[in-house]
């Protein structure tokens, strides 16, 4: 049980784990996961799992990095700026919400944290491919939020450190959602 940090005696984590395996391992069909009822107890939960298990087939991701990108969703989604109310999207799909995101919640002492923020973008482009194949929405806006991301990028790219490691794996938007290539991890790493 996650090397002692859950209590599979407890009926909440055994609930939230087998809620875990049952969207993580399952095609989105399968899971029954009904993205429309953001007032659902496991709402959160259960999309960022149902996300991780899509990210892994389709991206091709080993499960560390699938639940990284759905636990940094999780955070974007459950960011509330200060002095604002909730917004009406439940996953926050507005390109100034996400700009406003990026500015505070991935800011570092001297400059916006490169890893951070730019799993956050991959992470939402990701989220957008995967909300289309769930028929949550059509083409035409995944690519108006895709295209509204990498406008972001610009920006965050800007604003980060140039030696931070994420801009040597992602050097252009495409690279970012393509991921890094095993030459790209090779050349950061010397």
């Amino acid at each position: 049980m996650a090397v002692g940090h859950l209590d599979e005696r407890d009926p909440g984590t055994r609930e939230w784990l087998c809620r875990a395996v049952r969207l993580g391992s399952r095609s989105a069909p399968e899971t029954r996961c009904d993205l429309q009822r953001s007032d659902a107890k496991w709402f959160v939960s259960d999309a960022a799992w149902s996300f991780t298990g899509w990210a892994r087939r389709t991206k091709n991701l080993a499960w560390s990095s699938a639940r990284f990108l759905a636990e940094a969703l999780a955070d974007y989604w459950g960011w509330r700026e200060e002095g604002r109310k909730r917004p009406p999207h439940p996953f926050g799909l507005h390109a100034p919400q996400l700009d406003r995101y990026l500015a505070q919640r991935c800011r570092g002492l001297i400059a916006l944290k490169g890893v951070r923020a730019l799993s956050t973008l991959q992470a939402f482009h990701y989220f957008t491919e995967y909300l289309v194949a769930r028929a949550y929405f059509g083409a035409d806006e995944a690519e108006r939020l895709q295209a509204a991301g990498e406008r972001l990028f610009g920006l965050v790219r800007n604003m980060t450190d140039p030696g931070d490691c994420a801009c040597h794996l992602y050097p252009t938007y495409a690279a970012l959602v393509a991921g890094p290539t095993r030459e790209a991890r090779s050349a950061t790493l010397l």
